[in-house]
């Protein structure tokens, strides 16, 4: 497994994040792979289900697969070790891993905009058009957490951290979230939180939407106050 970390330039998680893959992603077509980004998981082989790699890159019979940690991805601890294992043991296939971080404040998210989260919001829509719903609630999911901080923050909510299990309740319980919402929240936080890739056999399109839309509605108040 390869490991890399790239310097905190840029102050916007989701922005750094773009900027990486698009910098990889230039990297490997200079030498002359194919890329393919966010391949959907009839691409992938087998042995990679479950797994959402950033983007394959192939050249001949060499096939790298690429994945980026970042603030704005939702994975558990083991998830990359996970990957390079399965990975690794098709080495003699010509697959490798590479594993990169980018080095962004993932506590804080300080200097977050309002307009990375609503185009991250706007990437999620556009996957689910192109039916690769699991990717679309990956990211929705992700860009719910960063509104879901913006929320406590703008509503004066109290928490005394910031997981997600934490946000929810607190934002239901200060009246920020009504009860469907919070409902639906906690539906794919119990789902996700020890495996999230589980959550892609019990996705109910209709969700998605519904999610889109309370990140959206939750990103008003933090709005009206910049």
């Amino acid at each position: 497994m390869i490991v890399e970390a790239k310097p905190k330039h840029f102050r916007s998680p989701y922005r750094s994040y773009q900027r990486m893959i698009g910098e990889l992603v230039a990297e490997y077509e200079q030498a002359g792979y194919d890329v393919e980004l966010v391949p959907p998981q009839h691409r992938l082989p087998v042995f990679l289900e479950g797994f959402y790699p950033d983007f394959v890159a192939t050249r001949g019979s060499e096939k790298v697969v690429v994945d980026i940690r970042s603030a704005v991805k939702v994975r558990p601890v083991n998830y990359w070790r996970e990957a390079a294992n399965a990975v690794r043991q098709h080495q003699t296939e010509g697959w490798k891993f590479k594993y990169s971080v980018d080095l962004q404040p993932s506590e804080t998210f300080d200097g977050i905009s309002l307009e990375d989260i609503v185009a991250q919001l706007g990437e999620a829509e556009k996957l689910e058009s192109e039916g690769r719903f699991s990717s679309s609630l990956l990211i929705t999911w992700a860009a719910l957490e960063l509104v879901m901080r913006w929320a406590v923050d703008a509503n004066r909510v109290k928490v005394p951290d910031y997981t997600p299990a934490r946000l929810i309740s607190n934002l239901y319980s200060d009246g920020v979230l009504d009860r469907g919402e919070y409902d639906l929240l906690v539906k794919y936080l119990t789902i996700s939180h020890d495996r999230p890739w589980e959550i892609l056999g019990q996705i109910v399109v209709d969700d998605l939407k519904k999610l889109r839309a309370l990140a959206r509605r939750l990103l008003l108040p933090a709005s009206d106050a910049t």
